[in-house]
Order: C-alpha cells, then sequence, then structure tokens
C-alpha cells in the first residue's frame, strides 16, 4: 500500500523539525509539493536531497513509490 500525505507530512515534521509541510499534496495519485524548512539555508541541492533520501524516502522503502516532485526550500526562496 502506498504511502499517504499525512504519512509523508508527519516523517518529514519529524525529520526536519519546525518544518513548512503545509505545501505536501497528492495530485494523481502522487505526493508532491514542498518543504521549506531552516535547515536547508546553506545546503545545495545535492545536499538536500541526499537529506530527504536518507531520512525520509529510505524510511518508506517501497511503500514510497507514489512520492514524486518534492521541492526544498529553505526559509525565504521561492519555487
Amino acid at each position: 500500500m502506498p504511502v499517504t500525505v499525512e504519512e509523508v507530512k508527519k516523517i518529514l515534521r519529524d525529520e526536519f523539525p519546525g518544518s513548512d509541510v503545509g505545501g505536501i499534496t497528492e495530485e494523481d495519485h502522487e505526493v508532491v509539493g514542498a518543504v521549506v524548512w531552516k535547515g536547508f539555508k546553506g545546503k545545495d541541492l545535492d545536499e538536500r536531497h541526499r537529506l530527504m533520501d536518507e531520512r525520509v524516502l529510505d524510511k518508506l522503502g517501497m511503500r514510497g513509490i507514489n512520492v514524486g516532485l518534492v521541492f526544498l526550500l529553505a526559509p525565504g526562496e521561492k519555487l
């Protein structure tokens, strides 16, 4: 069973304390959106994605197959 939006939001909040996960939604059966976390400040895109992989996607395993494009932003950054 694929992961739900609420499960993804909970893991994001747990792994990135104080993050804003309000931009995470489900579209066409895929979890997508943006997470804003002060810990991303000063980190390049590769480092942000490494953190997402290690802290979130690796924990989900195959259940995370429906997690799609998630933008990882520091406060004040815009898409």
